[in-house]
């Protein structure tokens, strides 16, 4: 089972609460019903929510409250079911859920230090209608609910055992979103209000296979590949305008060279200063809200343009060129070769 994008899960139990517990809940007229809701002794008229076999309500002053079988011994089984039932009975009745937090990372070795991301927060999602283990094609979820959107959701209620990798795979090729709620954790006789926060919120959730992600994960890709292209497209173009609209004003420039006793090491300079519009498009992971006026820039320039910077006066309006720096890989640097005094 893939499990890889699961986020915000509590940490599972490393052992399941046995079924040793006592039972504190029946079934009665197909509706599950707590040991203190119900008459003593064979009054409660209540059935093992696991075998159906018929249940005596032990209501004395010794033990706590508990079911046991009238007849013959206990299934041994009716807490696990009485939880699972107990966890459908909630949603059916509620209509909502704790969506779990997602996120999708995409990267790609072309590009160094470049990782797409999205994600989006824990929700609590509203539902139209709940359906209990409706066939969908090949497999049969223990819920099926449709949200306020009109999005269809699966729910999978993990008490003793998940589901298995053939379900998982009949879920993803179906490409429909399914939510397994971990509830093995949980004491056999809590309480119906723990029971219904667990299910609602609480307990540990993730998404067996969400559309959400999957689409997404297909747009980040789109845009990293629309990315490259474009980058491919600069590389191979001679001379780069940075805009051949808009000029800059330049400030002035430096070029020098020194030893680094950190890097231990020479150096050299060549910076060339301006002021230019601030920024006024995005990318493709930052956007702009806001913007105007000026910045100020510091950009690499070829040492060739030495004499035509000595005779300008600054500061002075102009346009530049630049060309793609070789030798840096996979990740592209440019450098002004031309200046244009406009």
């Amino acid at each position: 089972m893939d499990k890889s994008h699961e986020l915000n899960i509590v940490e599972k139990s490393q052992s399941l609460v046995g079924s040793s517990s006592e039972l504190l809940y029946g079934r009665l007229n197909n509706k599950l019903v707590h040991i203190e809701e119900v008459s003593h002794g064979l009054l409660c008229d209540c059935r093992c929510p696991h075998c159906d076999a018929l249940l005596i309500a032990k209501k004395g002053n010794i033990r706590a409250h508990h079911f046991a079988h009238y007849a013959g011994a206990d299934c041994g089984a009716g807490a696990e079911t009485a939880l699972h039932l107990m966890a459908k009975q909630i949603l059916v009745t509620h209509r909502c859920l704790l969506f779990p937090g997602e996120s999708v990372s995409v990267d790609d070795d072309r590009f160094e230090n470049l990782d797409l991301q999205r994600h989006r927060e824990a929700e609590l999602t509203q539902f139209e209608r709940v359906e209990v283990e409706k066939s969908i094609g090949s497999y049969r979820p223990d819920l099926t609910a449709l949200t306020s959107e009109g999005d269809w959701v699966d729910i999978e209620i993990l008490v003793t055992h998940g589901i298995d990798d053939a379900k998982v795979l009949e879920v993803t090729r179906a490409e429909r979103t399914m939510i397994e709620i971990d509830l093995s954790y949980l004491p056999r006789d809590s309480s119906p209000t723990d029971i219904e926060h667990a299910v609602l919120w609480k307990a540990p959730r993730y998404f067996i296979h969400s559309s959400w992600f999957a689409e997404t994960k297909i747009q980040l890709r789109q845009q990293l590949s629309s990315l490259h292209s474009e980058i491919d497209k600069s590389k191979n173009d001679a001379i780069l305008n940075v805009n051949s609209n808009e000029s800059v004003m330049l400030l002035g420039y430096k070029f020098g060279a020194g030893y680094s006793t950190g890097k231990q090491s020479n150096f050299e300079i060549s910076h060339l200063f301006c002021v230019a519009p601030t920024q006024k498009n995005g990318t493709v992971n930052f956007s702009i809200r806001s913007s105007g006026g000026f910045e100020p820039k510091t950009m690499k320039v070829d040492y060739a343009l030495n004499e035509t910077l000595k005779r300008l006066n600054y500061p002075c309006a102009v346009r530049l060129q630049f060309s793609a720096e070789p030798g840096y890989g996979r990740r592209t640097k440019w450098i002004v070769t031309g200046i244009e005094q406009v």
